[in-house]
C-alpha cells in the first residue's frame, strides 16, 4: 500500500472535551505526515495551531451549543440538567428537551459545511457530533463518526442504559 498524505477534516462539537479528544487523534495523524484541519468556533481561534492543526473558523451562531464562552456552555449544561445531581433517569428524561437546540445547531453547522467542503476538499472527514450531517453524508467524502462523550451513544440496544445516563 502506498503511503499517501491525506487532508483530514475534523468537525468536532466545540466543547473542550470533544475538541481535546479530537486533538489526540489529530496529533497521531500529523506525526504520520497528514494535513489536519478543524472546523471550530471563535473560542478556539489560534489555540490549535500549536498542535499543527489548521483552523477553519465557523460563522458565529446564537446557539448555546456553539458559545464562544465555555462558561456559558457549562451554565447551559447545568440548567438543562445534562450535568448535576439529578438521577440517571431524570437526566435521560431531560435529554428530550435539548433535541430542538441540537437540531438547530446541526442545521447551522450543515449549512456552513455545505459551503466549506468544496473549498477545503478533504480526503476524509472525522465527525464528533450529536448526529449525522447531510452535507458530509452527501459529499461522497469518506467519513468516520467519532464520539468522545461516551460510547453508549453508539450502542443501539434496548438493554443498554440510556446514553447520557452516566452509567
Amino acid at each position: 500500500m502506498v503511503n499517501k498524505k491525506l487532508k483530514v477534516l475534523f468537525v468536532p462539537i466545540s466543547g473542550v472535551g470533544h475538541v481535546n479528544a479530537c486533538i489526540s487523534i489529530a496529533e497521531t495523524l500529523i506525526d504520520r505526515g497528514h494535513d489536519v484541519w478543524f472546523t471550530v468556533n471563535g473560542f478556539w481561534s489560534g489555540k490549535l495551531t500549536k498542535y499543527g492543526v489548521k483552523e477553519v473558523l465557523l460563522d458565529k451562531s446564537d446557539s448555546p451549543m456553539d458559545a464562544d464562552n465555555m462558561a456559558e456552555v457549562a451554565k447551559h449544561m447545568v440548567t438543562s440538567g445534562k450535568i448535576g445531581g439529578e438521577s440517571a433517569l431524570q437526566k435521560a428524561r431531560s435529554r428530550g428537551t435539548t433535541i430542538e437546540l441540537k437540531m438547530k445547531y446541526i442545521q447551522y453547522l450543515d449549512e456552513q459545511l455545505e459551503r466549506l467542503l468544496p473549498a477545503i476538499r478533504p480526503d476524509v472527514i472525522i465527525v464528533d457530533q450529536f448526529m449525522t450531517l447531510p452535507s458530509v453524508e452527501l459529499s461522497g467524502i469518506p467519513c468516520v463518526w467519532s464520539w468522545s462523550a461516551g460510547p453508549l451513544v453508539m450502542v443501539d440496544d434496548e438493554r443498554a442504559p440510556p446514553a447520557a445516563s452516566g452509567m
